[in-house]
């Protein structure tokens, strides 16, 4: 929904400019936007306050995986952990998600994030996506094509993927909580990698090539 906001915005600032008007009251008319959707409980003094100087959209986060957000930080703890240490998916024993309140519904039921049937069920399962980013370390929109969700390879290391509930790890406020990740190899060695600022966010910041 985001990059249609986006679009919007942008189109309304090229109509303007070609002296194309809009609703005069859209806001705050009788059926405006306040008055419809907030009953007219809104206080104009706060949305005008640093109006032109401070601009909240430079404060929204990038996503660099086209799956959802919450499960970003696994992806980059895995992601971090193979390319830092090397580490070929033939020799991954197995992968520990330790999840909160809020991520842990992105695997369970486990049998079923392990095996998604569909695009969206693979979108929103931490055991396919770290799979994945263990396997061909990297995660793109193609991982997610029909034929993508059968790769046996991929699949056999989901089954691997297991997580563990930790309190520590629970949301609070609307910010995408942190995530780990622990990857035991077959040689018995243990890497784990903690996020806490999700990459892509302003805290996190993606680059410009990377965006691109």
């Amino acid at each position: 929904a985001g990059c249609f906001v986006a679009r919007d915005g942008l189109m309304a600032a090229m109509l303007a400019e070609k002296g194309i008007e809009g609703i005069s009251d859209l806001l705050e008319g009788e059926k405006g936007f306040f008055n419809v959707y907030f009953n007219g409980e809104y206080d104009r003094e706060i949305i005008l306050e640093n109006l032109g100087q401070s601009y909240w959209g430079a404060g929204i986060s990038y996503k660099p995986w086209p799956s959802t957000r919450l499960g970003h930080p696994y992806v980059e703890a895995t992601l971090a952990i193979v390319k830092e240490h090397n580490i070929a998916y033939q020799n991954i024993d197995d992968i520990t998600a330790i999840v909160g309140d809020f991520t842990r519904h992105q695997c369970e039921p486990l049998e079923i994030r392990q095996n998604p049937t569909s695009v969206v069920e693979a979108k929103f399962s931490i055991p396919y996506t770290v799979a994945v980013a263990a396997v061909r370390q990297k995660l793109t929109i193609g991982d997610f094509e029909p034929k993508m969700l059968k790769d046996k390879t991929v699949l056999e290391m989901a089954s691997r993927v297991k997580y563990k509930v930790d309190d520590a790890f629970n949301r609070q406020g609307t910010h995408v909580p942190p995530g780990m990740v622990e990857i035991k190899t077959t040689e018995g060695e243990i890497f784990s990698k903690r996020v806490d600022v999700a990459y892509g966010n302003p805290a996190n910041p993606i680059g410009w090539e990377a965006l691109v």
